[in-house]
């Protein structure tokens, strides 16, 4: 289906808090649509034997939420039926600047190597009476490479985004497994080698993945580097394959959080950043996974933005965008780069440019 053929029924969806979630694959302009009024909505999931949507909040050994039921094109949901649920507000204040740079000058002090590394995030919070559906609809156009999505569940809230980031593709049949290391970050365009920095942080990312895979019996093999372009900026990519069988819970356990959004070592990374960081990241950061009879991909819920309806009507937006801090890291860099990584989410919601310096 279309994004315009689930438009209207996406709204009624968020008006009446029904559950759902409407997702498109990278390159593909067809969107699955599922919904689920049960009062079951938003159950675990198991990811040896799901099929449909599901999504899960940051953090290390984090469930995954389901929602199960495709909505076949031309079918209708009765909503004056549906009992609406209340969510609690999941968007977090703006994060200051000042703050921030600040717990970066510390975090970036305590680095005893280039070994180490904690991804840190920052909240931009803007108001709006243009509606969530018709925000995400005019972000969605933009990011035809990306894995596309909107949910909502009670226990996760509304969400919505546009990831470049691969978590785990498996083809079960074949015994394939896919996934890419996207660490490092840079403005479009840039024709000198990347910096020590990037490639330090980079590299953190693809050794860590290697070493699960081949801890797993997964045999890995490291592709070529490209480069992943979103809006103004572009990543490091190394795509990471393997053959075999494996315990899908136990994979995502065992990759989730990847050091691309967490850090290095993971524990010390985690604490690094309830130190640095002010807000919830919530969905933020954590893994949306969408499954078939034969294939199961996770995507990282990056390039995201939280809602929350207003008293008056109006929508408040949580932006979420972050990057990796070493020993190497400005404070200042980091705070532009992460406004970059805002700038398509910022200008869906507002219909301007936004200043890095935001």
């Amino acid at each position: 289906m279309k994004f315009s053929e689930i438009y209207s029924v996406i709204e009624e969806c968020v008006r009446h808090k029904v559950a759902f979630a409407a997702y498109a694959l990278p390159h593909s302009d067809d969107y699955c649509f599922f919904e689920d009024t049960s009062p079951q909505a938003g159950t675990k999931a198991d990811l040896n034997s799901f099929s449909g949507f599901a999504a899960g909040f940051f953090g290390k050994d984090q469930p995954l939420y389901s929602v199960g039921n495709f909505r076949e094109e031309g079918t209708e949901l009765c909503f004056e039926k549906y009992n609406s649920k209340e969510t609690a507000n999941t968007v977090s204040p703006t994060t200051d600047h000042d703050l921030y740079v600040a717990k970066l000058c510390s975090l970036i002090a305590g680095f005893g190597s280039l070994e180490e590394k904690a991804v840190v995030s920052r909240v931009l919070n803007v108001e709006s009476r243009k509606s969530p559906v018709c925000v995400a609809w005019d972000y969605f156009r933009d990011q035809k490479s990306c894995f596309r999505h909107i949910y909502y569940m009670p226990v996760t809230g509304l969400w919505f985004g546009a990831t470049p980031e691969l978590l785990i593709e498996y083809r079960k049949s074949a015994g394939e497994f896919r996934t890419m290391s996207l660490a490092g970050t840079r403005l479009c365009g840039g024709q000198s080698p990347w910096d020590d920095k990037n490639i330090h942080e980079h590299n953190l990312v693809t050794r860590h993945i290697v070493d699960v895979f081949g801890d797993m019996g997964l045999d890995p093999v490291v592709g070529e580097a490209t480069a992943v372009k979103f809006g103004r900026v572009e990543h490091l990519c190394h795509e990471i394959t393997g053959r075999g069988v494996a315990d899908m819970n136990d994979l995502y356990s065992r990759l989730n959080p990847t050091p691309a959004v967490c850090g290095y070592p993971h524990e010390l990374a985690l604490e690094r950043i309830a130190q640095a960081e002010t807000h919830e990241r919530r969905c933020y950061g954590g893994a949306i996974a969408v499954a078939s009879d034969d294939v199961i991909k996770l995507f990282v819920n990056l390039r995201c933005a939280s809602v929350s309806e207003l008293p008056d009507g109006s929508y408040s937006y949580g932006l979420y965008a972050g990057g990796g801090i070493n020993a190497m890291s400005d404070p200042e860099d980091e705070w532009r780069e992460a406004g970059l990584k805002m700038q398509p989410l910022y200008e869906a919601v507002t219909g301007s440019r936004m200043t890095v310096d935001v």
